[in-house]
């Protein structure tokens, strides 16, 4: 019963029973009604034509003949005089009835003239119809009852029910047999139209019917024109398809599409080959089984909570000297997409960048420090001559410049190579930014320039100190230097020292108003080798640094877990926020 032709043919067949046997209900009693009718006025006749009996041949004719009334009427017949007693019965003695003046149908024929009842008559154990006649104009009152049992006519009245049922049970077999042939006649153009969806929907060329009924023919077009644009959408997508996985398949990255439950929907070519995936990957295969870095795990779990990320991974086993790779997650609407980048050739072109620029550095020691004996050594031996003096001390200048050059070189190459070496402590930032604001208010430049400062009591964290005073140190003189390039010697300069709390960290801002940054040395401006733009770099040959400063800086404050942005960088006002976080050493 699960097709709506079935559901149609079950609610027919329920409606067409229940009316057939509602109506058998109805009929029949109606035709118990009729017949038990039927007995109370064949019995009001049967009364009427006694009490003519006794009015005009009198009573004592009338009991003289009792019997015969009785077998002619076939009925029970009962005399009862005015006081309710009986006096003649002809079912039983009437001495041994009671008095029957109480009885419903006798109190009727009192009042009416003729009572009638139904009821259970104790006397005879049945089921009776009572008629009782009042005859008046003899010398005392009487009443003629008589009653007839109704099992006759509930026999009747069965033979009746049973021939009505046959005829109804055959009737509603011939309209259900109607009802079924309408059903399938109704269905059959609809059975057809699904028909021609079953074929279109197994890939097979179809067209939907033509139809009689105007309604039908109306949803066949509807149909077939839905069929019609359907095709044409499953083509285009089809070709948007085959053109995604070949755009997807010729990317220089690799690209891994999963559904929830982590199992592969597509991998190109290249995420094969980044992540070294020998054996073949099919649809709807768990990623588990074939990827075994344990990085991309827990970035998928992020990415699935709706956080976009990479994270970088080395993959040792593969390939000669390893791999590195650059991890992309984040969330679809179908699940976590991975974007794989090769990081190998970046990653090696840099780490010989790192060993070029600490063996030059090594390699350049010995020379600049023979280059500064022999100035020195000049020095002493032409001693009075003022012209190579100059340009001896020229020489020892730039050879110490080179040198700290050196210095910065190999200091960043650590930074960027390895973590420090040098245990960390516990220090007070506070104590060492009030150390630094003091030492500049005696830098040469800052005779003129107000220097502010603005710190709590108290900042502890752990560090290495020595580093961290390096870096500040760095981001303060170069405030002095390019507010003093601004106004010279004369007032208006100011730098602001602030320490100050923000959650879990502490912040650092140096702000001044010299001469300021471009926005496109800003990009840039914590790169090797950056100098800001023209204001902040060297005035002529032979002054100013080569830009590694704040490279240098910013290392540092990564490698306590913090770091150095620039927020500002307009004409008026040039502001570092440096941030590091609150860790305090447990005991």
């Amino acid at each position: 019963m699960k097709t709506l032709k079935g559901k149609v043919t079950a609610v027919l067949a329920f409606v067409t029973v229940i009316a057939f046997a509602v109506s058998w209900f109805l009929v029949s009693g109606i035709m118990k009604h009729h017949l038990v009718d039927s007995a109370f006025d064949q019995l009001k006749n049967n009364t009427a034509a006694l009490s003519e009996v006794i009015r005009n041949e009198g009573y004592s004719s009338f009991q003289k003949n009792f019997r015969q009334w009785q077998e002619i009427f076939e009925s029970r017949i009962t005399i009862i005089n005015a006081k309710g007693r009986v006096i003649l019965d002809s079912a039983t003695d009437a001495e041994t009835l009671d008095n029957h003046l109480n009885r419903p149908e006798v109190r009727q024929a009192a009042k009416d003239g003729v009572g009638t009842t139904s009821r259970y008559s104790q006397t005879l154990g049945a089921q009776l119809v009572y008629v009782v006649r009042k005859v008046e104009g003899g010398e005392d009152d009487l009443f003629i009852r008589m009653a007839q049992p109704l099992n006759a006519l509930q026999k009747a009245l069965s033979d009746v029910r049973y021939r009505f049922l046959s005829y109804i049970i055959m009737a509603a077999f011939l309209i259900l047999g109607f009802e079924l042939w309408i059903v399938r006649r109704f269905f059959a153009p609809l059975e057809k139209i699904v028909m021609a969806a079953q074929a279109i929907s197994g890939g097979n060329e179809a067209r939907f019917p033509l139809m009689g009924d105007r309604e039908l023919q109306r949803l066949s077009d509807s149909l077939q024109y839905m069929s019609s644009r359907l095709k044409g959408t499953l083509e285009e997508l089809k070709i948007e398809r085959t053109t995604l996985s070949t755009i997807l398949s010729s990317l220089p990255v690799g690209v891994i599409l999963l559904d929830k439950d982590n199992r592969f929907r597509f991998v190109n070519d290249e995420a094969r080959n980044l992540l070294g995936m020998k054996v073949p990957v099919e649809e709807g295969q768990p990623i588990e089984r074939f990827l075994t870095c344990g990085e991309i795990y827990p970035l998928l779990k992020e990415a699935k909570g709706g956080v976009e990320q990479a994270i970088k991974v080395e993959m040792p086993e593969l390939g000669k000297g390893g791999r590195h790779l650059s991890l992309y997650g984040r969330q679809t609407e179908s699940g976590p997409l991975l974007v794989i980048t090769d990081l190998t050739e970046e990653f090696r072109q840099e780490q010989a960048r790192r060993d070029f620029i600490a063996d030059a550095g090594h390699e350049f020691q010995t020379p600049l420090t023979t280059i500064r004996l022999t100035a020195e050594y000049l020095q002493d031996e032409l001693r009075g001559n003022e012209d190579v003096a100059g340009h001896l001390q020229s020489i020892i200048q730039q050879q110490e410049r080179m040198t700290q050059l050196v210095d910065d070189l190999l200091l960043l190459s650590r930074l960027e190579s390895q973590p420090p070496q040098e245990a960390e402590e516990e220090l007070d930032l506070a104590f060492l930014v009030d150390t630094i604001t003091g030492e500049s208010l005696h830098h040469p430049l800052a005779e003129a320039i107000d220097i502010e400062k603005v710190s709590p009591e108290e900042a502890l964290m752990i560090g290495q100190s020595r580093d961290l005073a390096r870096a500040i140190r760095n981001i303060i003189d170069n405030a002095i230097k390019y507010v003093h390039e601004k106004f010279g010697g004369s007032g208006g300069g100011k730098v602001k020292i602030e320490l100050f709390s923000r959650d879990s960290w502490w912040v650092i801002q140096v702000q001044d108003n010299g001469v300021g940054i471009s926005e496109e040395a800003a990009a840039t401006i914590f790169d090797r080798f950056s100098r800001g733009d023209s204001h902040r770099a060297r005035g002529q040959w032979g002054s100013g640094g080569y830009g590694l400063g704040l490279a240098i800086a910013r290392r540092i404050f990564m490698a306590h877990g913090g770091d150095i942005a620039l927020i500002a960088a307009n004409g008026g006002q040039t502001i570092f926020e440096i941030t590091l976080p609150k860790e305090i050493l447990k005991v």
